[in-house]
């Protein structure tokens, strides 16, 4: 649509408004230069500006003709099974593939009939080519596609069995470690997005799925477009974005670039962290709306006042509140701010901001004025402060031994904490369904798997290591698998993630690769327990991963001396 045709829109629907509903048609026809396009865009900006101001450009401007699919009908080697919800562009059913290859839940998404001659088919089919060419663990997957026998193209994805992010975080009382933890795969999701020259440009939570197993899985590129020059506006009349997610420049026919995705995602981690979005927009006019995502400055998240408990079950946000002060204020004003080359220049940049956050380094969104910084790194590394103020006053070098004794202890005490939590999330996570238990259990074997594997070996290469204290952490490992075993059994994918938490500890008593406690006895003792338990059950020692992990723990027994030891003969 040219530039002069979206400046009339523009101009009759900001006179048009001020006129009782009756009056409007004609007075828009007379002033519409005889463009019929002009007349059926403003009319169609006018009725949605007088729904709720929040979702009004998210709701189609064509109404819904029939059903695209039924029930039980076959497309391709897919069954539709049902309807799982629509959009603007599409509906999504859930289908089944059931046929001489395999069967596989999918997600089938399809056109709308109405749209199939309308040039917003365009995006259909725009968004069917984007996916094809992406693959990337937290983007949900393109698995075919075609059209069905009515000639309307489809295609066909990964089913993901998930909530909206923000269900996810609210249902699971998510902690603000864990928010933002999945709130960095997003970003991460993003980055890829970027880094193949694609912008989503509907970033929400509801586009925002996370899985029982804790990894986020991005949908829905409808409006995604390949390139740097884009220019999508709702003075078009194709109502196509999400009011209170879009970015200033997505609202005022201006070039998008990744740092509108970024003020996206500043927004969905204000409401992640808040339980509110930045700007307030429910209930005004499409001018209005339009004014405040413009100008308005949101407030800082620490100063909100508390949600209600209805609002905040569990008081989680409420107990994030105190730690949104400083730091977690400045990095989502940097992320929200109008100007696009003042925000993040990236989502890895904005991801990185986070984990300095979460690391207590300097964040880049703070002024790098000297008492912030030396307040910051006083905060972050109080031990080694003070055992390098030891090291300045001493006349021996005790004093560096000191140090990194001090933080090798903390590295140990580090890995404990993380051990605590995984403890304390096991008696909560039992009363789930045992699908959701065991998924949230097996990533929290899996990370504490690799956490051991990888950190303990640096630690144990000093004389200077806490090893009494290390040895204390893999007891502690040891109780919590065991009291794991009745939880993990039957699950193929999370017994293998327990014999792998079971191998780490048995290297950190003993290895022939690397530092260890070098105690083979206890280490051959913990290989055997896990052993016995991967091969209690024929139905999970019968999967090849488990098998894998079998194989691996076997060697790691075959290695050990202990296990080649002749017995001791009877004193005479």
């Amino acid at each position: 649509m040219p530039d002069s045709t979206q400046r009339l829109i523009r101009e009759l629907f900001e006179g048009a408004s001020d006129l009782p509903a009756s009056e409007r048609p004609a007075w828009i026809e007379a002033r519409s230069q005889g463009n019929s396009e002009v007349v059926s865009s403003v009319l169609r900006l006018l009725k949605a500006a007088g729904a709720s101001g929040e979702t009004f450009l998210a709701e189609p401007a064509w109404k819904r003709e029939r059903a695209p699919l039924q029930e039980g009908m076959m497309i391709g080697p897919y069954r539709v099974l049902r309807e799982l919800g629509s959009g603007g562009m599409g509906v999504v059913y859930l289908a089944i593939r059931s046929d001489e290859v395999y069967r596989r839940l999918v997600a089938l998404k399809v056109i709308r009939p109405e749209l199939r001659a309308n040039p917003i088919k365009d995006r259909f089919l725009r968004e069917r080519e984007i996916l094809a060419r992406l693959d990337h663990p937290n983007i949900a997957r393109i698995i075919d596609g075609g059209a069905t026998p009515d000639g309307l193209p489809y295609f066909v994805m990964d089913y993901i069995d998930g909530q909206p992010l923000d269900d996810y975080c609210r249902n699971n009382r998510a902690t603000i470690e864990q928010r933002l933890n999945l709130f960095r795969q997003t970003c991460d999701a993003v980055q890829y997005l970027h880094d193949n020259d694609v912008l989503h440009r509907d970033l929400k939570p509801a586009n925002i799925l996370v899985t029982n197993t804790g990894q986020i899985k991005l949908l829905d590129f409808g409006i995604s477009k390949p390139g740097g020059e884009l220019s999508s506006t709702v003075t078009t009349g194709l109502p196509i974005l999400t009011a209170g997610y879009a970015s200033p420049e997505q609202i005022s026919s201006k070039k998008l670039t990744a740092a509108s995705d970024v003020y996206s995602l500043g927004v969905i981690l204000y409401e992640l962290l808040t339980g509110v979005r930045p700007l307030k927009l429910d209930g005004l006019s499409l001018p209005d709306i339009l004014s405040t995502i413009a100008t308005q400055t949101p407030v800082k998240p620490s100063t909100l006042r508390p949600l209600s408990a209805e609002a905040d079950p569990g008081r989680s946000l409420a107990t994030i509140r105190p730690r949104l002060a400083g730091d977690l204020d400045a990095i989502l004003l940097m992320s929200l701010r109008k100007e696009p080359e003042r925000r993040y220049k990236s989502a890895a940049q904005f991801a990185a901001d986070i984990e300095r956050f979460q690391t207590r380094l300097p964040v880049k969104a703070r002024s790098d004025g000297k008492a912030y910084l030396a307040a910051r790194t006083l905060r972050r590394h109080g031990l080694r402060i003070a055992a390098i103020l030891l090291i300045a006053v001493s006349l021996t070098g005790g004093g560096i031994a000191l140090y990194w004794a001090m933080d090798y202890r903390h590295q140990v005490q580090s890995l404990k904490n993380e051990l605590e939590q995984a403890k304390s999330r096991q008696a909560h996570y039992r009363a789930f369904p045992i699908t959701q238990s065991r998924a949230i259990l097996q990533h929290d074997l899996n990370h504490i798997a690799k956490e051991i594997e990888s950190k303990t070996p640096v630690i144990l290469h000093s004389q200077l290591a806490p090893r009494e204290m290390t040895r204390q952490l893999v007891q502690e490992s040891l109780t919590y698998f065991s009291d794991a075993t009745p939880q993990a059994v039957g699950d193929p994918a999370t017994v293998a993630a327990l014999g792998r938490a079971y191998l780490a500890a048995a290297r950190t008593q003993w290895s022939a690769d690397h530092a260890s406690l070098n105690d083979p006895s206890a280490a051959a003792r913990i290989c055997v327990t896990a052993l016995q338990t991967l091969s209690a059950s024929d139905h999970s020692s019968a999967n090849p991963e488990v098998r894998q992990v079998i194989a691996n723990i076997a060697s790691q027994l075959d290695q050990n001396p202990a296990v080649h030891q002749p017995p001791s003969s009877p004193q005479q």
